[in-house]
């Protein structure tokens, strides 16, 4: 099998490929650096099959395929072998075709890279200082950084002391008002109870009102008053006695009635005393009610009193 030098370029795209080792393999491969302008590189099958079919008759593949003698005989295997053959007779060529250099070009060539060297150097010290005052700036950000980092846990800290405080402020609220709820409850329940006694006390009130009003007391016998005059000799003593005279006034009763001191008064005149105090006349105690109760018995005294001319 003689040597044959292939085209870089070709070997490469072919090695790209990655083609199997088997005798079909092989063919494909060679072909594809052979004939590279019938590659097809964006399909599976990178030659078309009528044109596979072609190259097998062309090149005489059925006869060969088994041979030492076919030039695709282990192609794939061959191909970094190749590669590397073609990679040297490439640089070959290219030092072949240099051209010849001479005292001047060389001098040309040391001003060139001189200027060249100059003005990397002028850009290497540019990009030093840019490098030194990027750096400035990095070391200023990291300390602005570290003082923000710093100041962030300071006030997250305290943001956190806050939160606890108001959880903590928030559950003394939530006891309080409860204790505030029970405390209305019982305070509703105790006027609820209130309102019933003195409900209860009013019906109270007005039935003993009804009761005094519906009530007539009997009249004293004449061997009554007989028995009392004959015991009191003045009418004066009588009534002095009996207490038939208002603490306020300073008059005989004409409406006794009895209030919650005990004391008995004339209607008219417990009642405008009641406008402007709510104590006793008598004792100077404060009275738990402004009820007033007909004092019968003194009525019926100084109703005896009148009708027999005593008084």
């Amino acid at each position: 099998m003689a040597s044959t030098t292939f085209q870089l370029d070709n070997l490469l795209t072919v090695q790209a490929f990655q083609f199997k080792t088997n005798i079909s393999a092989n063919f494909k491969a060679w072909l594809c650096v052979v004939q590279p302008d019938y590659i097809r590189t964006s399909l599976h099958s990178k030659i078309a099959p009528a044109d596979f079919k072609h190259f097998k008759g062309y090149y005489n593949y059925d006869d060969l395929k088994n041979t030492k003698e076919a030039p695709w005989y282990n192609f794939v295997k061959r191909l970094p072998i190749l590669i590397q053959d073609a990679q040297k007779a490439q640089d070959a060529q290219n030092d072949t075709n240099k051209p010849t250099t001479t005292s001047t070009s060389l001098e040309e060539q040391y001003h060139t890279l001189q200027q060249q060297y100059d003005t990397l150097l002028s850009d290497h010290l540019l990009l030093k200082e840019q490098y030194h005052t990027t750096n400035s700036k990095l070391e200023d950000i990291t300390l602005k950084y570290n003082t923000l980092k710093t100041q962030g846990k300071a006030d997250l800290d305290k943001m956190k002391q806050l939160k606890d405080d108001c959880f903590l402020r928030l559950h003394n609220i939530i006891e309080e008002h409860n204790t505030m709820r029970q405390r209305y409850y019982r305070e509703f329940d105790a006027r609820v109870l209130y309102k019933k006694q003195v409900l209860n006390l009013r019906q109270e009130i007005n039935q003993i009102k009804q009761a005094f009003q519906n009530f007539q007391p009997p009249s004293l016998s004449t061997e009554a008053f007989n028995t009392l005059q004959t015991k009191y000799q003045t009418p004066s003593d009588f009534i002095q006695q009996f207490s038939l005279i208002c603490p306020i006034t300073q008059d005989t009763f004409i409406e006794p009635v009895m209030a919650l001191d005990g004391k008995t008064y004339e209607k008219q005149a417990i009642l405008k005393w009641f406008d402007k105090s709510h104590k006793s006349p008598e004792t100077g105690q404060l009275l738990p009610s402004t009820l007033l109760i007909p004092n019968m018995f003194a009525r019926t005294l100084i109703d005896e009193l009148h009708n027999h001319n005593t008084i």
